[in-house]
């Protein structure tokens, strides 16, 4: 049974979102350690809803989480059963792959782990909506596994990714593909500015701060989960 508490929470805050993702989610390397979670904060309550997570960030502004720095795809699949027992979701804004690659997985097989991750979402909960994101783009260029892993095989990725996605709303699943990818890389310059230069330091992965500004901008992840929650009800608790 649901206390008068979460009952009153769930109705000021009518949709929890709820992001799942590695450490891009996480906010690796955003100045302030919250990412692009930051920005679309004042953006949530036009819509009614909070971000949920188990791994919590205290500091102001609270904002819960479910990144987890570096989780593969199959490390994100084995997290969800708890995510979604503590968070009850309304939305899952979803991540991963890069950990996958680095790992030396192909993007055909990347793309089988993350539209098996999808299927998982599904399954644990019909009626939950999922916003399904690209792999942000990487300055990294190195051969592993016999392959070149560069911002090229992130575009071929995220190809794949679009295409399951597609599939996945013609069988009727609630969810939608955000480009996470091109409104960085298509501001010139990205490299080394957006994104993490490649470097002794840095592996030239994760977005800095402005790239994360842009993640959490009107036009990208909020669009999103905006236009999945369209015409939904909201959490009957």
């Amino acid at each position: 049974m649901i206390s008068g508490s979460a009952k009153q929470d769930a109705y000021e805050s009518r949709y929890r979102i709820a992001t799942v993702g590695d450490s891009v989610w996480e906010g690796y390397y955003a100045n302030d350690g919250l990412g692009w979670q930051r920005y679309l904060l004042p953006l949530l309550p036009s819509i009614g809803a909070r971000f949920v997570g188990t791994r919590r960030k205290t500091a102001p502004p609270f904002c819960p989480t479910d990144g987890k720095s570096g989780d593969t795809l199959t490390q994100i699949r084995a997290r969800l059963s708890a995510i979604f027992a503590a968070c009850m979701p309304s939305v899952v804004v979803l991540e991963g792959g890069i950990n996958d690659a680095l790992g030396g997985a192909t993007e055909a097989t990347i793309a089988a782990t993350y539209a098996a991750t999808l299927a998982d979402i599904y399954a644990l909960d019909p009626n939950v909506r999922v916003v399904a994101c690209a792999i942000t783009p990487i300055v990294d260029s190195e051969t592993i596994s016999g392959h070149l892993f560069d911002d090229a095989f992130v575009q071929r990725t995220n190809a794949l990714y679009a295409a399951g996605i597609a599939t996945d709303i013609a069988a009727g699943h609630r969810v939608v593909f955000c480009d996470t990818h091109t409104p960085i890389s298509s501001v010139a310059g990205w490299q080394g500015t957006l994104i993490e230069p490649k470097d002794g330091t840095y592996a030239g992965l994760h977005p800095l701060d402005g790239g994360f500004a842009i993640l959490g901008s009107e036009p990208v992840i909020f669009r999103s989960i905006s236009t999945i929650l369209q015409g939904v009800p909201p959490s009957p608790f």
